[in-house]
């Protein structure tokens, strides 16, 4: 998310709290999806909007954490 945040030359790929602001949810709006690739449905960019939302927050994947007895 930190790269996300961070973005581009283009700005921040996710604003937090506000996907009007983010690119990403500009180019998912657009369907400014590059040829031969595959679209995502209504109902999945309503999925990316409201995580945008509700904050974008984001958890690495647990095998990406360090091993801890329980």
């Amino acid at each position: 998310v930190k790269r996300m945040a961070k973005g581009g030359h283009n700005g921040p790929a996710v604003v937090p709290g506000k996907p009007a602001e983010s690119t990403l949810w500009e180019q998912l709006e657009t369907d400014a999806m590059p040829e031969g690739e595959k679209k995502l449905t209504a109902a999945q960019k309503d999925t990316v909007r409201r995580w945008i939302e509700q904050g974008a927050k984001y958890q690495k994947h647990w095998a990406f954490e360090p091993i801890a007895r329980p």
